[in-house]
């Protein structure tokens, strides 16, 4: 990793997307002197820059003292601290949230530890927390469900399925017990699982981590008035195209940026009019990064595990997206060869072209719905048109 940065501390602003909260401010290390944008953390990533970013709730807003200490203390922030100012030597260190969100009373953050560790051999290890933003008090799993003891029976069951799935990535695979104590929740109610490096970990060297969408978790969780999840989920968003990867959304950018951010430690392979990757990134877990035969940019995505603002895969059928997106949509019948070279199912096709801000500049992408022989959606894409 590259040395020679001055290594102090001032506030900025991280803007991981647009739809990202103002009022979730940062503490970085080095010092940038303007607002650090998703793209500048990203390109440090891929150069290999040694860099700390502390995630701090804004003065004023509940418990934020206390909310904030709490993290520092969680994440050993003044360790790696120590460890930035002495010198991270040949392993470098870069410390940044990979998932933050403040909505409702909750707060929910995990934070990326990888390179020089505090104790022991260089690694990668992750610090989830989410906090009642009132109280200042961590929110234990079970007080996000009515039904807790079902979630967690329905979470063993995913997982322990999964192994398979996941073997050509793993590197250690224990994936029961689920650690329940180690989650964060996101703004559309879709929850991750951090594991413990020596637990789950991918051939990277990352942590593994895992991903329940909200419509799988929906029949469990206290939806009640006044509950966490309904502070969570009081906003209705625009449905579809893609909005529901969060921050995830990569659509346009660089695809050795997606790479290094999401991890990608296999050989492309062919799709029409280029290639696609597989990733570890546990929302992209099964997605497939698409590019063109120079395999410079992200120029599509497909997946066949998210829940797109009201439009689920596995779920929602055609006529109930066309009552979400309108009527404008072209309809196509997609045969047994199209779909095994499109790595989708056959059935019908559903696309709707919208102009959308991508990475900064609007832009026509294609929103492709892929419906089986009984209507139900199993696949989205989106792509820029050329």
């Amino acid at each position: 990793m590259k040395k020679g940065l001055l290594f102090f501390l001032i506030a900025v602003q991280l803007v991981i997307a647009p739809w990202a909260l103002a009022d979730v401010s940062m503490m970085m290390c080095p010092a940038f002197d303007e607002e650090l944008s998703a793209t500048s953390l990203e390109m440090m990533m891929v150069e290999g820059d040694d860099f700390l970013v502390v995630p701090k709730l804004s003065d004023g807003v509940g418990q934020a003292d206390v909310i904030n200490a709490a993290v520092r203390e969680k994440t050993q922030i003044a360790a790696y601290e120590n460890i930035m100012t002495y010198g991270t030597g040949s392993a470098g260190l870069q410390v940044f949230p990979d998932m933050m969100m403040q909505k409702g009373n909750v707060y929910s953050v995990a934070v990326s530890a990888n390179g020089k560790m505090p104790v022991g051999r260089p690694s990668q290890v992750y610090y989830p927390m989410t906090f009642d933003i009132t109280t200042g008090e961590e929110i234990p799993f079970e007080a996000l469900f009515a039904d807790a003891d079902g979630a967690m029976a329905y979470m063993e069951a995913k997982v322990e399925g999964m192994e398979e799935n996941l073997s050509t990535h793993l590197e250690n695979r224990q994936l029961l017990p689920v650690p329940f104590d180690r989650y964060t929740i996101d703004e559309y109610g879709n929850m991750i699982i951090w594991y413990e490096r020596d637990q789950l970990s991918f051939l990277s060297g990352f942590s593994g981590s895992v991903y329940f969408r909200f419509s799988e978790l929906e029949p469990y969780y206290d939806l009640t008035e006044g509950s966490y999840l309904h502070g969570i989920l009081s906003d209705k968003p625009q449905a579809g195209f893609m909005m529901g990867l969060g921050n995830r959304f990569c659509l346009g950018n660089e695809m050795q940026t997606a790479l290094t951010r999401f991890r990608s430690t296999i050989d492309s392979e062919y799709y029409p009019g280029g290639a696609c990757y597989e990733v570890e990134d546990a929302v992209l877990q099964g997605a497939l990064l698409l590019t063109d035969e120079s395999e410079e940019k992200v120029r599509g995505i497909l997946v066949s595990n998210l829940d797109d603002n009201g439009i689920c895969t596995g779920k929602t059928t055609l006529d109930e997206a066309k009552t979400l997106l309108g009527a404008d949509g072209i309809l196509m019948a997609i045969d047994a060869d199209t779909a095994a070279e499109y790595r989708v199912c056959s059935g019908t096709s559903l696309t709707y072209r919208r102009e959308m801000a991508v990475c900064f500049e609007k832009q026509m992408v294609a929103y492709t719905l892929y419906a089986d022989d009984n209507g139900v959606i199993q696949y989205i894409k989106i792509a820029l048109e050329q």
